[in-house]
């Protein structure tokens, strides 16, 4: 993984593109909603400077609060390839669920788009160097694909498997690791999600956003849902969760690279810690 100091190098040199088909060619757009205030946000950016894709890659920061790419720390942006949305505080005041005001700002970022394809990184996630050639080797015509994602502790310590991590504890949890078991999604003792378009039953499954590589045309203008009633507010219900739903309502076909690709850290707004029980 490049040093934040290398990562103009890493953009402009590092990179070691494999043998490019016609697809491998496409420009992809890499956005990142972050408030600037992760040191996790050095890391994720070098890991997009160290993909081995042959295309172009475009970074595309939204800023959650912040007016200019100024505000970022130095090191955040690797070479001319970049764009910044500046977003004011206030839109905080008006969408008070975090949520819905995530989703706004990918919502944002769809829009402002201007490659063929569109994926998103969490500015605490890391991808292997591999993780965009290998979505686009699956992703061919088609409108999305997705890969797997290895979990590990916001300590850096491999996770073990043992719960369902993004739900309140309580029986809603209980119940849902048993599905994810059941699916093969979750396996105790793995540190690997294995993460499902649909269900055994033909029903929408779970895979995290950043997992995703999406044709931008296919998305339409604004893909993620912003509202969230009291229950999906509970049940910890995430834009990506109603994003794979209308997927799977679209009969899209939707493959897996089967590839742990994604390097997910617990600790975030989906599994930061829960004050409540669901029954």
């Amino acid at each position: 993984m490049a040093e934040a100091g290398t990562l103009a190098q890493a953009f402009s040199r590092g990179r070691q593109p494999r043998l490019l088909s016609g697809y491998q060619r496409e420009a992809v757009t890499v956005a990142v909603v972050t408030r600037g205030e992760r040191a996790s946000l050095s890391a994720a950016v070098s890991s997009v400077a160290a993909q081995d894709y042959g295309g172009k890659i475009r970074l595309m920061f939204v800023g959650d609060g912040l007016r200019s790419i100024g505000e970022l720390p130095p090191f955040a942006w690797p070479c001319e390839r970049v764009r910044f949305l500046g977003v004011a505080s206030e839109i905080g005041q008006r969408i008070p669920w975090p949520v819905s005001r995530i989703a706004g700002l990918r919502n944002l970022a769809v829009a402002a788009t201007g490659t063929p394809l569109i994926t998103f990184l969490d500015d605490d996630n890391l991808w292997r160097p591999d993780h965009l050639s290998t979505l686009v080797d699956r992703l061919k015509d088609r409108a999305a694909v997705y890969s797997w994602r290895r979990l590990i502790m916001s300590s850096g310590q491999r996770w073990e498997g043992r719960e369902f991590p993004w739900a309140p504890k309580g029986k809603l949890r209980e119940r849902l690791l048993t599905r994810m078991e059941a699916e093969g999604v979750i396996r105790a003792g793995e540190d690997v999600v294995r993460d499902c378009g649909r269900f055994s039953d033909g029903t929408s499954g779970m895979v995290d956003l950043g997992a995703w590589l999406f044709r931008t045309e296919a998305l339409g203008p604004s893909p993620f849902c912003t509202h969230y009633d009291a229950v999906e507010q509970i049940q910890m219900v995430g834009e990506d969760d109603k994003l794979l739903a209308n997927l799977v309502s679209a009969g899209l076909d939707l493959p897996c690279t089967e590839e742990a690709t994604l390097i997910y850290t617990l600790g975030g707004l989906s599994n930061g810690g829960f004050n409540f029980e669901v029954v």
